[in-house]
């Protein structure tokens, strides 16, 4: 590239292939990090020339390392062309994440990294439907929405047969037997997410007139 990802004069970290043999490997691994809920990483790469070689990323967890994105061959079509962003999640319990360069086949194989971000995924919220006024973990409840303590739900070939642990593991579900409005929503308490984060869940959904689960996002009030 002529420069940095945001200015010129900006510094950034490249392969210089003047030297070295087709497929030298080259690395750039991070600090050990802690991310116990996994968390996202975000970079801006520059791949211009004709033998250009490969850029790879891995997470790695301990000496263990897997591929989770690569980009092979030219990328930009000349040294003007702006850094191409990438955005990727990393999983739980990574402990580094490594850059793995590897030359083309001639001194046109230069490639470069800059603006490498990692950001952890904090757990701001969990329910596991046991704590809070009705078992709701401070959510908030409308509609038809129910928390389930003992197994199969009320109505008969619908629902689960217990929650996600199994056995009397609680639940949170809709009883369509019962009255109420046809829409329920299920509201989490206010998160502070600044920069982004991760939903898991999980969720069953068996019936012969099964309607639909949505998930929302709201950004204000």
């Amino acid at each position: 590239p002529l420069g940095g990802q945001e200015r010129a004069t900006d510094g950034y970290a490249f392969i210089e292939s003047n030297a070295g043999s087709s497929s030298a490997i080259s690395n750039l691994e991070t600090p050990h990090l802690t991310l116990p809920h996994g968390g996202t990483i975000n970079f801006h790469y520059h791949m211009f020339g004709a033998a250009m070689g490969s850029l790879e990323l891995q997470k790695c967890t301990g000496t263990s390392c897997a591929p989770i994105w690569i980009a092979s061959g030219q990328q930009q079509s000349s040294q003007s062309t702006p850094w191409a962003p990438v955005q990727l999640s990393v999983p739980p319990g990574t402990t580094s994440i490594k850059f793995v360069s590897r030359r083309g086949t001639s001194t046109t194989s230069d490639m470069a990294i800059d603006s490498v971000q990692v950001t952890p995924t904090s757990e701001l919220f969990a329910c596991n439907f046991t704590s809070g006024t009705n078992n709701l973990c401070g959510m908030t409840a409308t509609g038809r929405w129910r928390i389930d303590t003992d197994g199969h739900t009320p109505s008969y070939n619908t629902g689960p047969s217990a929650g996600h642990g199994g056995g009397s593991d609680n639940y949170a579900h809709i009883e369509a037997s019962s009255s109420g409005a046809a829409t329920s929503y299920l509201v989490s308490p206010t998160v502070s997410l600044p920069h982004g984060g991760l939903l898991e869940f999980y969720f069953h959904a068996y019936g012969s007139s099964m309607g639909t689960l949505s998930v929302e996002w709201r950004t204000s009030s």
